[in-house]
Order: structure tokens, then sequence, then C-alpha cells
């Protein structure tokens, strides 16, 4: 399972299901926009992105790295989620909130069903 498949088939109807007032967004891909996040999202008043990762491509990029902190600087949130390879869950918080609090329960709590 690659990224964009994971994002698909668990963490965007997990955090729909739970959340059914997220704003929940897949930023297309380019090959001419190599480094860019993967959704944005607002919850609760909250805005921020996430950055989904394999267990076997787990560092992001370096624009990507840089789109995380810019967001955190600025008030967002800044999610890293990589998916291990016995499917358990790692997630990098540049900085805690209530909102990361919720999603990172919800997805670990339904992460059994990732296959």
């Amino acid at each position: 399972m690659n990224e964009t498949e994971a994002g698909r088939r668990y963490l965007v109807p997990v955090l729909k299901a739970r959340f059914p007032d997220i704003y929940l967004e897949k930023i297309p891909g380019s090959p001419f926009k190599k480094g860019m996040i993967d959704y944005i999202f607002c919850l609760d008043g909250k805005g921020g992105i996430i950055e989904l990762k394999m267990f076997d491509n787990r560092e992001p990029t370096p624009l990507q790295r840089k789109h995380l902190t810019d967001i955190t600087k600025a008030g967002g949130i800044g999610l890293l989620i990589i998916i291990e390879q016995n499917r358990s869950l790692t997630c990098q918080i540049l900085k805690p909130s209530k909102v990361i609090l919720k999603i990172t329960q919800a997805l670990a709590a339904t992460v059994e069903n990732l296959s």
C-alpha cells in the first residue's frame, strides 16, 4: 500500500466518519509540485496540514518539512503521520493542540482496520 492508497482507504474515511464537520482535502500531486503537502484540514476552527508517510519512506522532503514548520509558526497545525510496517501509527506533532489530540486518537482507535 502506498501513501495515496492509505489516505484514500484509511485517513480520509476515518476522519470524516469521526468528525462529520471536518474540512479535509487532498492536495493533488504533480511532477511540477514536488514536496507539496498531502492534505489540508480545518476542525473546530483550527486549520492545518497533514503529511502522510509509509514506513519505507518516512522522511518528509525538505520542502514538506518547511511547509509543516511554516504552518505551525503561522498558528496552524502541522502533522506528520507515519504508517509503520506493523500498521501502527507514529505521529510527529510540531505543536500540540486539542484538535491534534482528537485526530490522533481517532486514527489510533481504528488503526487495526488498515490492511
